[in-house]
């Protein structure tokens, strides 16, 4: 073995969380929910629920708080979205299934943003947003959603959030064209560089991402990425949500972030909860989160991390990095 090969492994067993700042964003994994604003519905309107689709007695559970979430190790939030007038607000099926712990969008960051500020230097904190179209058929006032509305999220994130502490797709793409080009070059922000901030995900293909894109065909001034297909001029992310899917490892080491889901409400097998941990996706979204049910039936990283190195996409001198928080700042800061 080189003597500094044997140097590096000295210092990395000494003290294996001091290097961990050296690990990159798609290096890493962490654990999400699902529908993580969710509150079990009111057991009449459930019931009626029930009766008519069946598959509504998956929305019998509810979710702790954002900021109790955090506490508990979770670092990715999925959020429902749905228009009503010009305020997005965060439920799952409006009259039906409605129930939240935040009203809206600005309120489920303000407690993000809270709870970051008195933890300086986390794992970065994730959200993917889906905005809803079905509510328009249940709800007087819910409305699609034009041009203007989406563009009105970066304007919502950046009252709440200073610019400094979000993390965008101009932060990743640099001078490069396009987004995959940047990944691809030169990878995406150390942890040590993205400790304390947030990022965002619209989590959809369709109309509204349309609308998102259009006129920024790399995300140019955009503050938020979109799930993209790999290659496309504006994919930095990408959420596959099938823990079985055997893209992932090659997706992951092309550099792009991952969704995938670890389980579901109701499924929750062993077999692609480990499939999720060792595939190499970077969010790892489960119904089970600790904090919420016993541990045994619960979803968590080896050893209750809130954050660990990727088992696809680290170096392989530092998978058996510890990463703890608050993440060291990089050197001379």
């Amino acid at each position: 073995m080189y003597p500094v090969t044997c140097l590096l492994l000295s210092l990395l067993l000494a003290d294996p969380s001091i290097h961990a700042g050296q690990l990159r964003l798609n290096q890493i994994q962490v654990v999400g929910t699902h529908n993580s604003y969710h509150l079990r519905p009111n057991q009449s309107v459930f019931n009626l629920a029930v009766a008519v689709q069946p598959d509504a007695k998956e929305w019998d559970y509810s979710r702790e708080t954002l900021d109790q979430q955090l506490d508990h190790g979770v670092r990715n939030f999925e959020l429902d979205m749905h228009l009503v007038g010009d305020v997005w607000h965060v439920m799952h099926v409006p009259v039906l299934d409605p129930q939240s712990t935040v009203r809206d969008f600005a309120a489920a960051l303000t407690v993000v943003k809270a709870w970051s500020d008195k933890h300086p230097r986390h794992v970065p904190v994730s959200f993917l947003m889906e905005l809803k179209a079905e509510g328009t058929m249940l709800r007087r006032g819910i409305r699609v959603p034009e041009k203007k509305d989406v563009e009105q999220l970066d304007a919502i994130i950046l009252q709440t959030f200073p610019r400094e502490r979000v993390i965008t797709p101009d932060d990743v793409r640099g001078t490069h064209n396009t987004l995959p080009e940047a990944i691809k070059a030169d990878g995406w922000p150390t942890l040590s560089d993205a400790a304390g901030k947030v990022f965002f995900i619209l989590h959809e293909r369709g109309k509204n991402q349309e609308l998102y894109v259009d006129g920024h065909p790399a995300l140019e001034g955009r503050i938020m990425f979109v799930n993209a297909e790999p290659g496309e001029p504006v994919a930095a992310t990408t959420v596959l949500d099938n823990p079985r899917d055997r893209n992932i490892p090659s997706v992951a080491k092309e550099g792009y972030i991952i969704r995938t889901r670890a389980d579901s409400q109701g499924r929750s097998d062993s077999k692609g909860r480990q499939l999720a941990l060792e595939g190499g996706a970077h969010i790892l979204s489960t119904d089970y989160p600790l904090g919420e049910i016993e541990e045994t039936k619960a979803f968590f990283l080896p050893g209750k991390q809130v954050a660990r190195p990727n088992p696809v996409t680290a170096p392989d001198e530092l998978k058996q990095i510890t990463i703890v928080e608050p993440i060291p700042a990089p050197p001379g800061k």
